[in-house]
């Protein structure tokens, strides 16, 4: 996601833009969604950049409105970081376990 956005900035700071204008203009989500997908299907570029509005979350693509393209790229980053760290340290307990069983096994086997 984050490459995606990097190489759509221009686009996606376009969209990001365009939402919150066309909201405050007094267009509901709903209508809003509605307008994208006729814009979509007119070959519209910048439409065509957002998969679909997260009114609830006041996303679009898993972009947050409230940052630039730029910054959701960054955020994209550190949450990629941040679960490879997780998944790390789930890893590493895991395969010491794996490793200690296996030497248990082969001690075990030897001895038979």
């Amino acid at each position: 996601m984050a490459e995606f956005i990097e190489h759509n900035l221009q686009g996606v700071d376009s969209a990001i833009l365009a939402v919150p204008v066309a909201l405050a203009e007094g267009i509901v989500w709903e209508d809003l969604a509605r307008m994208v997908k006729d814009e979509k299907m007119a070959g519209n570029p910048i439409a065509g950049l957002i998969d679909k509005l997260h009114f609830e979350k006041n996303c679009m693509i898993e972009v947050v409105l409230a940052l630039s393209a730029h910054a959701n790229s960054q955020r994209w980053y550190e949450l990629k970081k941040s679960q490879e760290r997780k998944q790390g340290k789930t890893f590493t307990p895991h395969k010491k376990a794996f490793k200690l069983a296996e030497k248990k096994i082969h001690l075990q086997l030897s001895q038979v």
